[in-house]
This record gives structure tokens, sequence and C-alpha cells, in this order.
């Protein structure tokens, strides 16, 4: 069994793209916001990984726009498992990550300590929900798509099926 629609009211193939340029446009507001106004002292190993997670998954989320629109299952096949392999480099990141900043903030004097924990941790954990979602959603689409289609023997494109009319 898988989902037929995405937030269950908009249908799967839309809500995926919509889903996509949201986290292409979450990542420019992130990197302006990190850019202008983060005070962070984070070590340059994390921001180097986070910004190369970033890059990968923007990265794959234009690929898999490219794939839905084009309706080319094998792209969707290989966006969703790089989407599980981000998922699962997301979730090592987090466990070091919040480690790193919580022996920073709690090294430090700041008098600050459990709201920015608060943040840290309810970022992390929104970020890792909408990424598991949204690797649900690719695999119904997945299904979906193969259900719905047959494979052309001369290309990876899926194309609608025809009616069988017998005479």
């Amino acid at each position: 069994m898988y989902l037929s629609k995405c937030c269950f009211c908009v249908p799967l193939r839309t809500g995926l793209l919509m889903l996509a340029v949201f986290k292409i446009l979450g990542f420019l507001s992130y990197t302006t916001f990190n850019i202008f106004f983060d005070d962070t002292n984070l070590s340059d190993m994390v921001s180097i990984i986070n910004t190369i997670i970033m890059l990968l998954d923007v990265f794959f989320s234009s690929v898999l726009i490219l794939g839905i629109y084009k309706s080319n299952a094998s792209v969707v096949q290989v966006c969703y498992a790089l989407s599980a392999t981000i998922l699962m480099l997301e979730l090592v990141k987090c466990v070091v990550y919040i480690t790193l900043e919580t022996y920073i903030l709690l090294s430090g004097s700041r008098q600050d300590v459990s709201r920015r924990l608060l943040t840290l941790n309810t970022y992390s954990l929104f970020y890792i929900a909408l990424q598991s979602y949204i690797v649900i959603l690719i695999r119904g689409h997945l299904f979906s798509m193969r259900e719905h289609c047959i494979s052309d023997p001369d290309t990876s494109a899926y194309r609608p099926r025809k009616p069988h009319i017998a005479y």
C-alpha cells in the first residue's frame, strides 16, 4: 500500500513537484540566512558537511522535478534511492551536529543555551520528518507510475497504457 495523495488533498505528482520546488527555495533561504544573520560558532567540518548534503539534496530535487515532469521512472527510481541515502546522511549529520552544538553551547558562557538547543532539535526533527515523508511520497509515485504505465523496451521512459480492444 502506498500513498495516493500528497498531504491528503493534492495529487501525488503535483505534490511532489511542489515539495521539490519548496526544498530548493528552502535551500536558498537557508543559505541567505546563514550568510547574513548566522552567529553560531560551528566548526568548519560541520558547515562543510551541511553544505554538501544540502547541495546534493537540491541537485536531486532538481533531477526529481525533471523525472516527474518527463514521467521517466528510471530517474524517479534513482532519486528515490538517493533521497533515502540523503535521509541516512541527515540522520548521521544530526547526531554529530547536535553533539557538537551541545558541546559548544555548554562549554561557552551563553545564557540562552536551552532555547538554542530546543531550536536546534526542532529544526533537526522537522527536516528528518520532511525528508522521510518525501521518500515515502517518491516511493508511492514510483509504484503508481509502474502500475499505470508499461515500459517502452527501447527507452527507459514509461508511457500510458493503451486500452486492449478485442475484435
